[in-house]
């Protein structure tokens, strides 16, 4: 009985983790729905499984967006996973600041925060003043507890030097800002989750992405014989309609209705199955992991302190390992798969392969300079200096001693 409850449980569990691993498209800042973001210093992502940990914590709290900081990532913006899940990050943070509310900055620090404000503390408070924010960690009664977001490995220190901050505009829409001790991703900071649900807003449609057909049916041979003769059946029908001559729109549109029927009808559309590389044992760590930090929080005395951290670092490192395993695991896997493939002459499967496994994309969108090294923001000046500087390169003098590659004839 023991044994069969068990197995169900696993059952249940590894069903609840297949449907997080799939987050379905879901209207942000509505006037009707409760939109939760976050931010999180997680230290680094340069970890094997570090990624999976913090989107798991984001299904968990029913996060739609999260912004990273401190990911080490040499590149900021934004950056689609396999799961489904946008993650914002930027590697750019400051330490040390503090927000107690003083004089200057009523518009925007609340009188709930905690701490004594720093110069860095006083430069950020600065910013919101310039660009009309307000400090959301500060506006809301919280115990400090669920206020303070960063705490020392000694646990003799504590700060609030991870905000979210919202244009003083919008400031009525935003319902609630706290820190949750109980999010994982091993890190010394503290998870800070806002809810905002905006009084105002214009309802936009939802934009229907473009569905692939399936194309990788057509080497099989009975599936293209049926589609060859479906679609010759198709236009054969319509050869026989009487069509008014030069109309060009009316010819395209029911070819076009033609080859998307069929294409429909016997290929049908790519099914898109991402694969979980960590094993169920890693994610069995992880939730071990997660469960010694909570007994940290919970440790009252020294020694209790000193055996639970212990074991945290403990269960910290058995998680980076099979992290490091699984993932090794997944990359031969994939290079094994791409060998046998290219094998029988699929080329298209290696290089996806090759494109995934190559790792992030990086930002092709470089500054444009001027030749002092200043930074040009408005498009028609950047405009302009392509111009210049195409010209500089292109329009050379000819030279003045040009090479004879005739060569002398006689």
């Amino acid at each position: 009985m023991n044994t069969l409850s068990r197995h169900r449980l696993e059952e249940k569990h590894d069903f609840n983790r297949k449907q997080q691993m799939t987050r379905r498209p879901m209207e942000l800042f509505s006037t009707k729905l409760t939109t939760r973001i976050g931010t999180w210093n997680v230290r680094t992502l340069y970890q094997s499984g570090k990624c999976a940990q913090v989107t798991k914590e984001m299904d968990r709290y029913k996060i739609e967006i999260l912004g990273l900081s401190e990911v080490r990532w040499n590149t900021s913006g934004m950056t689609n996973l396999n799961t489904g899940h946008t993650i914002i990050y930027s590697g750019n943070t400051k330490q040390n600041d503090h927000t107690k509310r003083e004089k200057g900055w009523h518009r925007e620090i609340g009188p709930n925060g905690i701490g004594k404000i720093n110069e860095n503390g006083k430069l950020f408070a600065d910013f919101c003043a310039t660009n009309k924010l307000v400090i959301g960690g500060t506006l809301f009664k919280h115990k400090n507890c669920h206020k303070v977001t960063w705490v020392s490995p000694a646990g003799n220190a504590e700060n609030q030097i991870d905000h979210i901050t919202i244009s003083q505009r919008w400031r009525s829409s935003l319902q609630d800002v706290r820190i949750k001790r109980g999010a994982d991703a091993a890190s010394d900071h503290h998870l800070v989750i806002g809810s905002i649900k905006m009084k105002l807003l214009a309802q936009k449609k939802l934009v229907v992405k473009r569905r692939k057909f399936n194309v990788g049916k057509l080497k099989i041979p009975n599936i293209r014989e049926v589609f060859q003769i479906s679609l010759q059946n198709r236009f054969s029908a319509i050869s026989d309609l009487v069509i008014e001559e030069n109309d060009i729109n009316n010819t395209w549109e029911q070819t076009n209705n033609v080859i998307l029927e069929t294409c429909e009808e016997t290929l049908g559309y790519m099914q898109y199955k991402h694969k979980n590389w960590m094993s169920d044992n890693t994610w069995v760590k992880v939730e071990e992991r997660r469960i010694a930090k909570e007994k940290v929080l919970n440790a009252t005395t020294r020694q209790q302190k000193r055996q639970t951290q212990d074991l945290y670092i403990e269960k910290d490192k058995e998680v980076k390992k099979n992290c490091k395993q699984d993932k090794r695991n997944y990359v031969e896997q994939l290079a094994q798969e791409a060998e046998i493939t290219c094998s029988k002459g699929d080329m298209k499967y290696p290089y996806n392969t090759t494109k995934q496994l190559s790792g992030r994309r990086s930002n092709s969108n470089a500054t444009v300079k001027e030749k002092n090294g200043n930074v040009i923001t408005k498009i028609e000046k950047q405009l302009k200096r392509w111009k210049y500087h195409f010209e500089e390169v292109l329009n050379r003098p000819p030279p003045t001693d040009p090479p004879n590659i005739e060569g002398d004839r006689s």
